[in-house]
């Protein structure tokens, strides 16, 4: 049951009764507030001629006042907020990378599609590090990295001109993907191809008037030429299967490129106007990349003819089959096959 110090009415001043044995007035003040009130009306008191309470009247009303409160203190803990755990740091080892391997991009994001600058001081890639897929360039070792494009869409297959100064690369910024180039700093972009199908894959001709690319727009994969500045587009495959992959010869001349047209994807070579298309490999498995050696007289390329993806190299015997550019009529001219390494 609460107590209270009665405090005497105004036309009853000098009727205050001394505090001693009465209440203490509530726990929540403080010890020395309620010395203070005392001494107020100690002082009341002798001002009307009544005895003042004593010393020991004011110390007694203290200490209880100070039980109570610290009665109050106990009953009442103060809340305290719920501990937050804190995050404990998964430790991820750095793997051990063999003699020569060296790590140049390290992130929570995919890095791809790497393409070296042709004087081989710069490595433009493709990365999704900002939400969506963009081109990047940094130094061939890695260091001062640079996003060259910036949109919600998707930017990817870089390709360097031959002479660094440009970079040709597919994007569906426009709803569906078209080739588009820019400066190799990501200045002056400009859109080359523009149609309601995919165009893909960009590929520089060695000497930098020419870009071939691959496109859906007639109901398959084909290969298609351009001018570097998009104009005058030519179609140099034309059938039913899958035609993609295409790599330039170092001379210009030819492309090779990879096609299902024999039932299997299988490497083939035509020339750079689409004639003389020349099928080089001939297996029942999957081949993929063909990639030309510097001087024009080989072909690297993946096949999983052993059970997995493993890299193999022959030389380019252009003597093995001729077939019309359709792929449909096929004569064997020389049943010699191209030198496996």
């Amino acid at each position: 049951m609460r107590r209270s110090l009665e405090v005497p009415h105004e036309h009853d001043a000098c009727s205050v009764r001394s505090p001693r044995n009465r209440a203490t007035g509530p726990t929540s003040l403080a010890a020395g507030a309620v010395v203070a009130l005392l001494l107020a009306v100690q002082i009341a008191l002798i001002a009307c001629g009544q005895s003042a309470p004593n010393r020991q009247d004011v110390d007694d009303a203290a200490e209880e006042t100070q039980a109570a409160q610290a009665l109050e203190t106990t009953a009442a803990p103060t809340l305290t907020p719920a501990n937050t755990p804190t995050p404990i740091p998964t430790n991820t080892p750095t793997p051990t990378l063999p003699p020569g391997l060296i790590q140049l991009t390290d992130n929570f994001d995919w890095d791809g599609t790497p393409a070296w600058s042709p004087d081989g001081s710069r490595i433009a890639f493709g990365s999704n590090r900002d939400g969506d897929w963009e081109i990047y360039v940094m130094n061939a070792d890695g260091s001062n990295v640079l996003q060259l494009t910036d949109n919600s869409d998707g930017d990817a297959g870089a390709a360097w001109s031959p002479d660094g100064s440009k970079i040709a690369f597919q994007s569906d910024r426009d709803g569906n993907f078209e080739i588009y180039v820019m400066n190799a700093d990501g200045s002056n972009v400009l859109q080359l191809t523009d149609n309601s199908d995919r165009d893909f894959t960009p590929a520089w001709s060695p000497d930098g008037s020419i870009i071939a690319f691959q496109s859906d727009r007639d109901g398959d994969d084909e290969l298609y030429v351009m001018n570097a500045d998009g104009s005058n587009v030519i179609q140099l495959t034309d059938n039913s299967w899958e035609d993609r992959g295409l790599a330039w010869s170092p001379d210009g001349k030819r492309i090779a490129f990879v096609s299902d047209r024999d039932g299997g994807f299988e490497i083939y070579v035509m020339n750079a106007d689409g004639t003389n298309v020349v099928q080089i490999t001939d297996n029942s498995d999957t081949v993929v990349g063909p990639a030309w050696s510097p001087d024009g007289s080989k072909i690297a390329f993946a096949s999983n003819r052993d059970g997995d993806l493993e890299i193999y190299v022959m030389d380019v015997d252009p003597e093995i089959y001729a077939m019309d550019a359709d792929g449909h009529s096929r004569n064997v001219i020389s049943t010699a096959r191209g030198t496996m390494q």
